[in-house]
């Protein structure tokens, strides 16, 4: 579906660049779309990328547990799931020179997550790209407004997408 948007917009309008801002299951949207199609040369080249909530390792009750994963000295998460497996293997097709704004929540009531995506799900994001982009920022966001679905309803989070975009 996202490669029919992609090349309906280049037919209709030629756009050659696009930026993605992607919340929760869009954040896998758009890498699974970037680990298929990210080198093709006859396609729009993805510049920028703000991630909101993404689950690129687990979703809490799902395929991840409160507390349970953690990141190595190396960046990567000790457990992986089998999208996070799927995504590493394609990696080399994520395009190059792309600039990279992690965004995620940790409602401080300790289970280190926003409800849905555990911090190290979220910022499993980073091993993953890593070589790849030109710019690569996190921003965590404690609290109630750090909840997973706050988070696209937090001015400070439409602030910070702003000044990364704009």
């Amino acid at each position: 579906m996202f490669y029919h948007l992609i090349v309906l917009l280049q037919k209709k309008y030629r756009i050659k660049h696009y930026n993605t801002v992607a919340h929760s299951m869009g954040n896998l949207t758009t890498m699974f779309y970037q680990m298929k199609y990210g080198s093709n040369l006859k396609l729009p080249k993805l510049k920028k990328q703000v991630n909101l909530g993404g689950h690129f390792d687990g979703i809490v009750g799902m395929d991840d547990k409160i507390n349970r994963n953690y990141l190595l000295a190396s960046g990567r998460p000790k457990y992986l799931n089998a999208s996070y497996r799927y995504l590493l293997k394609y990696r080399q097709n994520y395009p190059s020179g792309v600039q990279v704004l992690n965004i995620f929540g940790n409602k401080g009531d300790g289970t280190n997550s926003d409800g849905d995506v555990s911090v190290v799900s979220a910022r499993s994001l980073r091993y993953l790209l890593r070589g790849k982009v030109s710019s690569y920022r996190e921003i965590e966001v404690k609290g109630a407004g750090g909840q997973h679905s706050q988070l696209h309803e937090n001015p400070k989070v439409d602030q910070a997408i702003g000044r990364f975009l704009w």
